[in-house]
């Protein structure tokens, strides 16, 4: 779950399982993104490779673009995403450090 302001954006994760092995899924709402986690000295990139929309494989064509630097900062983890589509270009840019939430049994539902 992202916090932005007050706007929540929830997604699940989970690894990738046969043509996705080895990949990181994640969904937002009807849309599921497989990106490649690559190691690269002090930082975790983060890279699109397929995608879905309503279950169904989409055009690489189509496939969002941009990249996530992910890293540890003072034992805290931090992160910088860039999104873009072709065409139209940058989407959206965030950065910010992940802050632990006690989970409970209402945040899993």
């Amino acid at each position: 779950m992202r916090d932005f302001g007050g706007a929540i954006l929830a997604s699940r994760q989970w690894a990738g399982q046969g043509l996705e092995q080895g990949l990181l899924l994640e969904r937002f709402g009807p849309a599921c993104f497989a990106t490649a986690l690559i190691p690269e000295n002090d930082r975790l990139r983060v890279i699109p490779r397929r995608w879905f929309l309503f279950g169904c494989p989409m055009p690489c064509a189509l496939l969002p673009s941009g990249e996530g630097v992910e890293r540890d900062v003072g034992g805290r983890f931090s992160f910088d995403i860039t999104i873009g589509l072709p065409v139209i270009g940058l989407v959206v840019a965030y950065r910010g450090i992940l802050e632990a939430v006690q989970a409970s049994r209402e945040n899993c539902m």
